[in-house]
């Protein structure tokens, strides 16, 4: 019965680390899902509604913290005088401290004013 404790306490010493490990990668890959999510919906919601401006807009939502950027493109001979211009639009998700800090990128391109 001794032996039986002692192989049992062993194999759960064992596994505790393990198990440690997996609750802490589940709480990142939440994390990274939230960001994913709320990336993708400020990508959504640039435009939506107005009209799509260069500029810049930063917030944040729970711990994450968001950039985003709306940028003209245009390619070679593109009308100079065309009243609309692809804009490259990008969302920015940070979240974390120090060597725990995680980002998600996301971009697109969208038509815009010319400014």
């Amino acid at each position: 019965m001794l032996v039986a404790f002692v192989v049992l306490a062993l194999s759960l010493g064992a596994l505790m680390p393990l198990v440690a490990s997996a609750a802490r990668q589940s709480v990142v890959l939440q994390d990274y899902a939230r960001a994913v999510t709320l990336a993708d919906s400020l990508l959504a919601a640039a435009g939506e509604g107005e009209v799509l401006r260069p500029g810049v807009e930063s917030g944040r939502e729970q711990h994450l913290s968001w950039r985003r950027s709306v940028e003209p493109e245009v390619p070679p001979g593109h009308p100079p005088d065309a009243r609309w211009v692809p804009c490259r639009v990008s969302v920015e998700v940070r979240w974390g401290r120090g060597s725990a800090a995680r980002t998600v990128k996301v971009a697109t391109l969208r038509l815009g004013v010319r400014e």
